[in-house]
């Protein structure tokens, strides 16, 4: 039937926390005044109804998250068949977001208010219940005052790339679970257990500042400034400072980070000695002033390790450690860093500086400049050490050079005379001729007396004929099934050796003088100690080699390097 006109509509009304729901006749409204619930009756089964009873109208005023309590996960799922039900409003607030918060994520709204609600509400609530994962979603999030970030908190961004807090010119910073912020820290009360990872964190002059924190981990984060290879400037993309032990910022891991475009990667500064444990694995600095800058007292244990790291573009050195003892670099890679504007031939400081040499190693590592700058024939070229005042550096990667015919001195390459031993492992090929062997340069510690040694053995390749062949009486291999040397052969033990026992023994003809053995013997290592940098003082070693012109051949050799303190 049609509805022409409804003038009012009469409903029944009542407080339902004191008399109840009645039972309602079928169509027939009625209104809880007390918990503003709107029902209306069923009516009953004879007129069609599927149930007795009342069914509630849903208003702006009923929360429909927790009516909804039928979440399962997995339902209807044969392979799941032991979780259990809960409402979708516990579900949800296993997730937090900031935008939670009211964060937009827009690249221009201010966020930072927004950001540090969330952060306190979770994580300085003495509640432990609510100490959940804090999200940030991909946006870009401008903070236009401080961040302070407090103990426990978990902060996971949805990508690195994207996810983005753009602090500008402000600070990072940590807290306790109390509140307390940096310059009132204690050993009882600091910031720990800090773990962030996979977002962005964007600045000009801002910085992390992390100074007070301990057992902390930051994974999958990039850092990353304004700066410009050769700009002026101090500041860093992460800092700390440590004034006393019971504060000092230490048991830290930076796990696949990026430290991009700053003038220094990461600036630690200790006003007193302290012991400290920070690990760098498989970090990545790139286009920095500096990558990391320790600045400590003397003897103070810097247990930092680095390791499968990656060090590219820096204009000074990749790491500078001006005191302490105990600092290992492992596994990395340094490419085009202490040239300032210069390639990686003409660099102007060391890759890696160290301000006392005891204990601090730095282990397979590869460098550009050992090719670049090393490998030379001038006799005048200025060497700078990768590694100054290491306690030991083994290089990884091997350097290669062209070998030529020398009656003379010629320069094969330089090594800092700064270094007190260096130790080459090489092969030199001539023609078809290989000399494998070792160089050790030690010097003392005024470089006024040196030891030098070279020992080598010579691999010659022979040939093998199925009959006898004579070359000038120089050698003879043969192959025989019965293993007598054959008709015309020298039948003396003396001149013969046994390469393999087998049906078809193979043996050697080796008389006094051997294939090349003059050619390789001929050859002659050397050094000499130059000042090249027109400051008084030795400070390069130049490795020279002779290759006779009447008995040597062009080849080539690759050598490996390792030297220290």
């Amino acid at each position: 039937m049609a509805v022409v006109q409804i003038s009012k509509i009469q409903i029944r009304k009542g407080k339902k926390l004191e008399s109840g729901i009645p039972q309602l006749s079928g169509g027939e409204f009625a209104w809880a005044v007390d918990t503003q619930e709107l029902y209306i009756g069923n009516g009953s089964v004879t007129e069609g109804a599927p149930a007795v009873g009342n069914t509630k109208v849903l208003t702006e005023y009923d929360n429909i998250l927790e009516l909804t309590r039928g979440y399962k996960f997995a339902e209807g799922n044969p392979a799941i068949v032991r979780s259990v039900g809960r409402s979708l409003q516990s579900k949800l607030d296993d997730y937090v977001s900031i935008r939670d918060y009211g964060a937009t994520g827009d690249g221009s709204s201010d966020n930072s208010i927004a950001i540090q609600r969330a952060l306190d509400d979770l994580f300085l609530n003495e509640n432990t219940e609510f100490r959940k994962i804090l999200f940030i979603p991909n946006g870009t999030y401008l903070c236009l005052s401080n961040i302070l970030i407090p103990s426990n908190a978990i902060i996971v961004g949805e990508s690195n790339t994207d996810a983005i807090l753009n602090i500008n010119n402000n600070i990072i910073a940590t807290k306790t679970t109390s509140g307390v912020t940096i310059g009132s820290f204690s050993a009882s009360s600091r910031p720990e257990n800090i773990k962030i990872s996979n977002i962005k964190i964007r600045m000009t002059t801002g910085l992390v500042n992390l100074t007070g924190a301990r057992n902390s981990e930051f994974k999958k984060i990039i850092f990353e400034g304004p700066y410009t290879l050769g700009q002026s400037g101090s500041s860093s993309l992460v800092a700390w400072s440590n004034d006393i032990d019971g504060t000092k910022v230490t048991n830290l891991l930076f796990e696949q980070c990026e430290f991009l475009k700053g003038y220094v990667g990461v600036t630690a500064i200790n006003s007193t000695a302290v012991d400290t444990d920070i690990h760098f694995n498989d970090c990545k600095f790139f286009l920095c002033g500096q990558g990391i800058n320790l600045s400590g007292q003397s003897n103070q244990k810097n247990q930092w390790i680095i390791k499968d790291s990656y060090f590219d573009l820096i204009f000074d050195r990749a790491i500078l450690v001006n005191n302490g003892i105990g600092f290992t670099v492992t596994n990395s890679k340094f490419t085009k860093c202490g040239n300032g504007l210069n390639d990686a031939s003409t660099p102007l400081v060391p890759v890696i500086e160290f301000g006392q040499n005891q204990n601090n190693n730095i282990i397979d590592c590869f460098f550009d400049r050992i090719q670049e700058a090393g490998v030379t024939s001038s006799f005048f070229k200025l060497s700078v050490p990768e590694v100054l005042n290491g306690s030991k550096t083994t290089v990884s990667n091997s350097a290669t050079a062209a070998i030529t015919l020398s009656d003379g001195q010629r320069t094969l390459a330089v090594f800092s005379a700064l270094n007190r031993y260096i130790f080459l492992d090489y092969i030199l090929s001539l023609d078809s001729y290989i000399r494998k062997g070792k160089i050790s340069i030690i010097l003392n510690i005024d470089i006024s007396s040196t030891t030098f040694e070279g020992l080598y053995d010579n691999n010659v390749t022979y040939s093998k004929n199925d009959s006898v062949t004579y070359l000038n009486n120089t050698y003879v291999a043969l192959q025989t099934a019965t293993g007598i040397p054959p008709t015309g052969a020298p039948n003396s033990a003396l001149f013969w050796s046994l390469v393999s026992a087998s049906i078809t023994d193979e043996y050697i003809y080796v008389p006094s003088t051997l294939p090349g053995e003059n050619i390789m013997s001929n050859f002659e290592f050397g050094f000499n100690l130059l000042n090249n940098n027109n400051i008084p003082g030795v400070e390069t070693l130049q490795l020279w080699y002779k290759n006779p012109i009447a008995t040597g051949l062009n080849g080539s050799i690759s050598f490996y390097v390792s030297y220290g303190v």
